[in-house]
Parts: C-alpha cells; sequence; structure tokens
C-alpha cells in the first residue's frame, strides 16, 4: 500500500494499473498519477461541488455531482455537458459498460412536496450526448450506483431497493431482492456483478453497513413499475391566452394520464382531460386567466401518487385584440347520427359567434346557430348526412375575418344498433306549471318512445310516442318541485335516456302580482344590447333578475340590493337575437315578462 502523501483522498478511480485519479476531502483539486500511484501530480477540476469521478481511460473522464464536465486530455481541460437537469439536482454515479456506452444516476429534489426524484441518464457516444431514462419511483427516490453486466442487462440502486432493466434502461423495475428487515430506511450505496445471477451490495443506514451476497438460479423481475415524466411546459413560457399549447410527456406502464392546471401554487388543480397515456401530448387551449405562476401537472389516472409537474412557474397572457380558437370537434372523431356532441372553443374581446359546419370540402358551409361567444359550448344534435369529412367552423357575426374551424376531419356514422337520445329538457331548466313545453329527442333504430316523468321520487308514464316524431308537447302539471327529471326508452326497457340535471317546476301562484304592486315595467322591449328594469321599492330588499330562452334554460342572471323608492336596473345581455323571458324576483314573489332582443 502506498501513501498519497499529501493529498487526503476521498474518491479514487482507476483507469488501469498505471493511470489514476483521485478527489481530497475537501473537493477543490483533482490529483493523477501515471505510474500506478507512485506519484501524484494536481491537474484540473472545474468545481468543488462536484464529488464524483469516473475515466474509461488515461484521458478520458468525468467529474460529476451538481453538474457534469468531460476532458478528453487527462483533466488539463474541462467540457460542461448540458443535461437540462432541474433545479436541486446532483449526479451520485458514473459509470461506463464500454467506451461509448455509460449511465449515470442520482436525484432532484425540486418536487412540491419537497422530495426527491431518481435521475437514469444514458449515454451512447462516449459521453458527448445523453438522454434522460423514465426512471419509477423507488421509495426515497434516490439513486446512488449503476451497474451493468452487458449491453443490455444492469442494475441501479437507491434507497431500499435495486432496479433491474433487460434491454438497456429502455424500461426499469423492481427487483424482488432481499433487503434486511425489508426496510426503505437502508441505503444501497454500491453495485457489483459478476453475472445476472450473482452481484454483491453495500446495504446500510446511518448506523451500520454490510455487504449482501445476491445470488438467483435466474434473474428476478419485479412487476413493471409505473412512472411518469412531463416535459413541457416545464416553467419559463409566456402563453397567450386563446392559443393552443401542447403538454407533452413521456410515461412508462401507465394506461391513462390525467392532465391538470393550476394558476397560484395555492390553487386547486383543475383537470383538462384524461387521455391515453401513449398519445403523449394534450392540446390545451390557453384559459382567459392572467397568471405568472401558472403550473402543469400530470398523473396517473389511477394513481395520484405517480405524477409530475412543472418544474417552475409560466405566464398566461390576455391578448387586447379579439381571439376565436375552435377546440372542439378539431379532426379525428367519430359522431354518431343523431347523438349529442358539444362543440366548444375559447373566445376573448367578441360578442357573438356563428356556428355552421360541412360534410365534405366542396359541400357549402351550413349554418347551425349564432350564440353568445361566452358560453364556450353548443350541444350539437348531429344530422342524419354520413360522411368521413366532416369539419365544423365558429366565425365572429360582426368579423367574418375572425374564424377558426376543425384542424382536420371527423367522422359522421349511423347507429351501429338501438339509440335513444334525450336532448330537452336536460336540467337546468325553469317551467312553469300550466304552460306547454317540448321534450325533444333523437332515435335509430326505434319505433316506440315511451316517456316518463319524476319529481324527485319514483318515475310516472307521461306518454307512449313515435319515435321519429323527435318531439312530445307536454303541459307542466302542477307538481312544484326542484328536482324533476325526464326519461325516455324503448318498449323493451332496453335503450333508455334521461335527464343530466334537475329542472324546475314552478306554481303560479302570485305570479305577476309584482306589475300591480311594485309597478314593474321593463324597457325598451324589443331591446338591442341593454333593458331597463323599473319597479318602486318600498323598503331595503333583494332583487334577482333572470333570463330564460324559450326551452326554459337560463342565460344570464343578476342580483342586486336596492334601496326604498323608484329604482331602474340595467340588464346587458350578449345572447344572440330572439325572445326571451325575464323573471324578476324580490320578496319571495316573481313576475315574468317576455322581452324580444334584436339582431
Amino acid at each position: 500500500m502506498r501513501s498519497t502523501g499529501a493529498v487526503a483522498p476521498f474518491r479514487i478511480h482507476f483507469a488501469d494499473k498505471l493511470n489514476g485519479f483521485t478527489l481530497p476531502t475537501n473537493y477543490d483539486s483533482l490529483y493523477k498519477t501515471t505510474d500506478g500511484g507512485l506519484t501524484w501530480t494536481s491537474v484540473s477540476k472545474p468545481s468543488s461541488t462536484n464529488q464524483g469521478l469516473y475515466f474509461t481511460d488515461a484521458n478520458k473522464g468525468f467529474v460529476f455531482g451538481t453538474s457534469l464536465y468531460s476532458t478528453s486530455n487527462g483533466g488539463a481541460t474541462w467540457t460542461l455537458i448540458n443535461l437540462n437537469m432541474d433545479a436541486g439536482a446532483y449526479l451520485t454515479r458514473v459509470r461506463f459498460f464500454n467506451s461509448n456506452t455509460g449511465y449515470a444516476v442520482g436525484y432532484y429534489g425540486n418536487l412540491p412536496n419537497n422530495g426527491l426524484c431518481a435521475y437514469i441518464f444514458k449515454t451512447t457516444d462516449g459521453g458527448a450526448t445523453w438522454t434522460r431514462q423514465i426512471c419509477p419511483s423507488i421509495g426515497g427516490d434516490m439513486l446512488r450506483d449503476v451497474y451493468f453486466i452487458d449491453a443490455n442487462n444492469g442494475f441501479a440502486s437507491g434507497e431500499g431497493m435495486i432496479l433491474q432493466t433487460t434491454d438497456g434502461g429502455t424500461n426499469w423495475h423492481i427487483s424482488a431482492l432481499p433487503i434486511p428487515n425489508g426496510s426503505v430506511s437502508y441505503s444501497i450505496s454500491a453495485l457489483t456483478f459478476t453475472d445476472v445471477r450473482n452481484g454483491w451490495a453495500v446495504v446500510g443506514n446511518n448506523q451500520s453497513n454490510i455487504i449482501m451476497k445476491c445470488n438467483f438460479k435466474a434473474p428476478v423481475i419485479g412487476p413493471p413499475v409505473p412512472s411518469i415524466t412531463l416535459n413541457a411546459p416545464n416553467g419559463g413560457e409566456t402563453f397567450s391566452a386563446g392559443s393552443t399549447q401542447q403538454i407533452v410527456w413521456s410515461s412508462a406502464n401507465i394506461d391513462s394520464i390525467k392532465v391538470q392546471y393550476r394558476t397560484a401554487s395555492a390553487a386547486q388543480w383543475t383537470t383538462l382531460a384524461t387521455v391515453a397515456s401513449s398519445s403523449n401530448m394534450y392540446a390545451w387551449v390557453i384559459p382567459a386567466i392572467a397568471s405568472t405562476t401558472v403550473t402543469v401537472k400530470v398523473s396517473a389516472a389511477n394513481n395520484a401518487n405517480i405524477a409530475d409537474s412543472s418544474n417552475a412557474s409560466f405566464t398566461i397572457t390576455i391578448p387586447s385584440n379579439p381571439v376565436l380558437t375552435l377546440s372542439a370537434p378539431n379532426g379525428g372523431e367519430s359522431y354518431t347520427v343523431g347523438s349529442s356532441q358539444n362543440i366548444t372553443w375559447t373566445a376573448l374581446n367578441i360578442d357573438s359567434i356563428v356556428i355552421e359546419y360541412r360534410t365534405g370540402p366542396a359541400a357549402a358551409w351550413q349554418s347551425l346557430a349564432r350564440v353568445a361567444a361566452a358560453s364556450s359550448s353548443f350541444a350539437w344534435v348531429i344530422p342524419n348526412m354520413p360522411t368521413n369529412t366532416a369539419m365544423v367552423r365558429i366565425v365572429s357575426a360582426t368579423n367574418n375575418m375572425i374564424a377558426d374551424s376543425s384542424n382536420a376531419t371527423f367522422s359522421i356514422v349511423q347507429a351501429s344498433g338501438p339509440m335513444l337520445n334525450l336532448l330537452d329538457p336536460d336540467g337546468g331548466e325553469l317551467w312553469f306549471a300550466a304552460s306547454t313545453q317540448n321534450i325533444n329527442w333523437t332515435s335509430a333504430l326505434i319505433d316506440t318512445v315511451m316517456i316518463e316523468y319524476s319529481t324527485g321520487a319514483a318515475y310516472m308514464p307521461l306518454a307512449t310516442v313515435a319515435a321519429a316524431s323527435g318531439t312530445y308537447a307536454w303541459l307542466i302539471p302542477n307538481t312544484p318541485s326542484t328536482t324533476c327529471r325526464v326519461r325516455i326508452k324503448d318498449k323493451l326497457n332496453a335503450v333508455i335516456d334521461s335527464s343530466a340535471g334537475n329542472f324546475e317546476i314552478r306554481n303560479t301562484t302570485g305570479l305577476n302580482h309584482l306589475v300591480h304592486e311594485a309597478g314593474l315595467r321593463i324597457y325598451p322591449n324589443p331591446f338591442a344590447t341593454t333593458f331597463t328594469v323599473e319597479l318602486n321599492i318600498t323598503a331595503c330588499t333583494e332583487v334577482t333578475i333572470s333570463l330564460y330562452d324559450i326551452t326554459g334554460k337560463q342565460v344570464t342572471t343578476q342580483q342586486e340590493t336596492v334601496d326604498a323608492g323608484k329604482q331602474q336596473l340595467t340588464i346587458r345581455a350578449t345572447t344572440p337575437a330572439g325572445i326571451y323571458f325575464a323573471h324578476i324576483t324580490m320578496n319571495g314573489k316573481t313576475a315574468v315578462q317576455k322581452v324580444v332582443k334584436l339582431q
């Protein structure tokens, strides 16, 4: 045994029997020997925060820790390698299987819960470039060593577990190796293997270490471990509201991914979608929420603990110019004739839009509806026009240069079996007793529809009609309830559809008494954008004014507390032109007045 003299070594690595390198305990310098350790010479070292070293030969080597540097001239000069590591990252080990193929392992610690997450990097060009591999969660999520037996079979160790790969690191699994007491408090800090059946590991905790022998009759691999990594957005980006941006991830052994975002660290996560993990991306239409602290999270749909989020915040800005973006249908969908599908969009600085569709590139655009841009959604009953080349377009009602359409075509197909789709009432309607309201539906391959309704208890029969009629005029009974629903079904009770939510039936007792008691007046009527509700108030009270369309769906509501005296309340409506009903409620009494909105 030879002493290094004045050098107090902490790390040491020999590339061959003559050429070796060592780091002293203060990490400030690097020493080199070319005579098997008889003499040592100081060479340059890039950073004191890099506390590990590895050399593949006398000239090519690496120092690592908070960063990774390489040398090709025995330490005379060093080059920083950009691994795009996260904040708080640290590399604990670098090893090469041959002169070209090597691995680096470590961890980073910037997760929202201040936990750690493991790193595995691979190079196939001698360390010039490195690729981050998908790494499963392993308890403490800190990797300390990596060892490859051949090009395919390798191991990585960390907090209480050993990972094993049989395909060169493309997939890693938790290996079924015995750990003392089965405790993740034990750290496996070093590995060496002679083959896939025989190896040794240094296992210990804060008090003691042991060398553990691993013997197998055959390689033992545990079940595949799910993992996910968010690639973008990862912090620092600036997105404009209404634009479409890609959320990108990589994953292993996960079927479905939940995609979420939040606009501040203390805010709740908002779910965008649950999609197949294999899609690897989600097209996100940026919401109109100005914030500089936005983050995105992707997680396994069935296990919220398997997740990754943006490394840092990014920014959403609100543009001052009109923005109109169609979200769905955006291409590739398949819609069944008669089904109800939502056309969705994002609109900024636009009052109303016209929705159109066409069934082929040479077909004319057909108008579906003119709606308030702020509604962001329109329920489209798919027409009986089968095609593989359908598209939807949305256009500003006042400027046809502001428009967006499906990015690609989608399909309209015939129903493959009996189908019923209840359109109205679907929840949220307010229908008055003794009024007549239409129950609407679409159907396929069904002759007769049986209609039932409920006011919160059992369903009661209402009518049996031909399915092809698609509608039934219902004289609303005087059975007040806020939990009403309608159900339709075929004669065999095999195909059933019902209201998606509750609607209300309200009696007419005391209706319109406000016209006389409070001198209710609405003007102008018809109106263009706003109308005024005038009332004589005897004492300070709360007034609610709601606007409903002809199907009974609420389109806007406004609530104010007003003082005694003659009061004028201004109501703004950005809804399309048509007939509406204004419901004015105060002191437990309601008045209903028909109003007409002009173009």
